[in-house]
């Protein structure tokens, strides 16, 4: 066994010295501590390009800010953006533009409170957040066919629906509001 360690000690070290640049060298020993102190669980959904729910995307937070991994945290942070946008919806107060400068309705000791600082820390878009160029979207709610009665319904199609999280075969549940519909993405149901 301690054959096997010195081994992979020498391998890393070899390509670690490989690496032409101190940002890269930076990353490689985030990402290698990132391996070997996370869980067996936040380890596959970082790398996974699933959707995560809440729970699961804080808790890679979580683990990467314990371990002092901020540029890995960032770039993690900033690809989940439009979870950050929901997680903020649910606060309240939403008219689908956010100041990222503002201070955290939930105070500095919270986990959104410190990911604002690692955002603005970084510059990744702080002052402001639209998730792509057009991320509203304009449709006409349309009349169903096939029924003796009139019936709404809504079409949502196009790569922009995979690119915002829910690419073919996925789930989704629906939360409804007085003209408001939310779509979220969902386990398989039993």
């Amino acid at each position: 066994m301690l054959e096997i360690e010195k081994n992979l000690s020498h391998y890393i070290t070899r390509e670690y010295e490989k690496l032409e640049s101190k940002d890269k060298q930076r990353s490689f020993i985030e990402n290698f501590r990132f391996l070997m102190m996370s869980s067996d669980t936040d380890f596959q959904n970082f790398y996974s390009k699933k959707s995560l729910n809440d729970r699961e995307f804080y808790s890679i937070v979580d683990s990467l800010y314990q371990l002092n991994n901020l540029c890995m945290l960032a770039e993690f942070v900033s690809y989940n953006k439009p979870l950050l946008l929901y997680e903020l919806q649910k606060i309240g107060n939403w008219q689908g533009h956010i100041d990222f400068t503002e201070p955290c309705r939930l105070g500095h000791d919270t986990m959104l409170a410190r990911i604002f600082t690692i955002l603005q820390h970084f510059n990744l878009s702080t002052s402001s957040y639209k998730t792509q160029s057009t991320p509203t979207r304009n449709l006409k709610v349309q009349e169903a066919s096939g029924y003796q009665t009139s019936i709404p319904k809504i079409s949502l199609q196009g790569k922009w629906v995979e690119d915002f999280g829910f690419p073919i075969g996925s789930y989704i549940s629906v939360e409804c509001f007085q003209n408001k519909l939310v779509i979220l993405n969902a386990e398989k149901p039993k």
